[in-house]
This record gives structure tokens, sequence and C-alpha cells, in this order.
């Protein structure tokens, strides 16, 4: 594997954790956004779009889980 890629998926793996840290504490899913615009640049390899989508799914997956 290329070294941009292992850092690429190295970041995602951290984006992961602190969107995990956070979720919970979040009680909308704007709120949470705002919450993980400061680690945006981990995911520079996502359009914004392609992230908000990322955002959308760990929210839906995360509160699903709690029902």
């Amino acid at each position: 594997m290329g070294k941009v890629k292992e850092m690429a998926m190295d970041n995602e793996d951290k984006w992961f954790d602190i969107a995990g840290s956070k979720i919970g504490g979040c009680e909308t899913i704007a709120e949470f956004m705002i919450a993980m615009e400061p680690h945006r640049d981990l995911m520079a390899h996502f359009t914004d779009r392609e992230l908000d989508e990322l955002q959308c799914d760990a929210w839906d997956n995360f509160w699903a889980e709690k029902l």
C-alpha cells in the first residue's frame, strides 16, 4: 500500500474515533456536524458532499443502535 493511501486510512480511523466520542453528546445532526468541523482536515480526500453523507450515515447508525 502506498504511503499516501496509508495516511488517508489512518486519518479516517482518527476521524471515526473522534466522531464516536462526540456523537452521543450532540442533540442534533447539525450540532454533530459543527462539532466535527475542526477535524475536517483528517478527511481532506473527501468532498464536502461526501463528508456530509458520511456524517449523516454515522448519525443514523449511532442512533439506530440506541432504539
